[in-house]
């Protein structure tokens, strides 16, 4: 937080005599202004001095500078401040995704955001009126939901990323990438909990990926038996009963898969 803390004030003291402007700036301030004027997200053609729709860039960049523009202040000074916030959302969020996956460093995470504090090219693309900052923020932010989604399976954090994702792609359109990515994520996450043989260095709170078996005695190889019990397997290999956990007829399951199945003699 201190990291992020300081991304702000640095961002407003690199930019204290104006954020920096390029001809896509432009673009994005003019259809600002536009909206808020209530000529809708529109720009000026190249040819004369007609407004045309918006087309080219992405609408919600242009969309949030004439949001914040509703209380008066001048889109220049407001695109200063949301990119000055962005750069310390982003440090934090960096942070905090190291810190996930090394809880057990404390020092870690402060040296991605530090890294990130201090990135020439991070420091760039946040002191210009551009979208490049508020679309890193939104891609952090969905991939970090869909991890949490993935690890705990947790719906909420499914829907929060599928929304922030589908916001990136309305701020660049290369946001699609991001979107191709969650889909081949979500399948190699479901192709790894259908498989039958379990990691050896597992980590995850069921360390028994999900196998089903019919409720009823499966007769196999002829020489025993499946009962369907809930069965997990320990961290030890040894394993536990839990009648908890049982697959209906139909094969829906009830609650957390874990490695079913019991052999008895015939």
């Amino acid at each position: 937080m201190i990291l992020a803390f300081a991304g702000v004030l640095g961002m407003l003291t690199a930019t204290r005599f104006g954020i920096g402007i390029n001809p896509d700036s432009v673009t994005y301030v003019d259809a600002a202004r536009n909206l808020l004027r209530g000529d809708g997200l529109s720009v000026l053609s190249g040819a004369g001095a007609e407004l045309k729709p918006l087309t080219h860039f992405p609408p919600l960049y242009s969309g949030m500078l004439a949001l914040l523009g509703i209380t008066g202040a001048e889109l220049p000074s407001v695109a200063r401040w949301l990119n000055a916030f962005l750069f310390g959302a982003n440090i934090a969020l960096i942070g905090l995704m190291i810190g996930l996956y090394a809880r057990q460093s404390f020092w870690l995470p402060g040296l991605g955001s530090f890294l990130a504090l201090t990135a020439p090219g991070i420091l760039g693309t946040h002191s210009f009126a551009l979208s490049e900052a508020l679309f890193i923020f939104l891609t952090l932010i969905g991939l970090l939901c869909l991890t949490i989604h993935m690890e705990g399976r947790r719906r909420r954090f499914l829907v929060a990323a599928a929304l922030a994702i589908g916001l990136s792609v309305l701020t660049r359109y290369i946001g699609l990438a991001s979107v191709l990515t969650g889909v081949v994520a979500l399948l190699v996450f479901n192709l790894q909990r259908t498989s039958i043989l379990p990691s050896a260095d597992s980590e995850s709170p069921s360390y028994g990926p999900p196998i089903c078996f019919s409720p009823h005695r499966i007769q196999t190889f002829g020489t025993g038996s499946l009962d369907c019990r809930s069965m997990a397997l320990t961290r030890e290999g040894s394993y536990r009963h839990q009648s908890d956990r049982i697959l209906d007829r139909s094969g829906r399951h009830h609650g957390t898969y874990y490695l079913l199945a019991e052999t008895t003699q015939a």
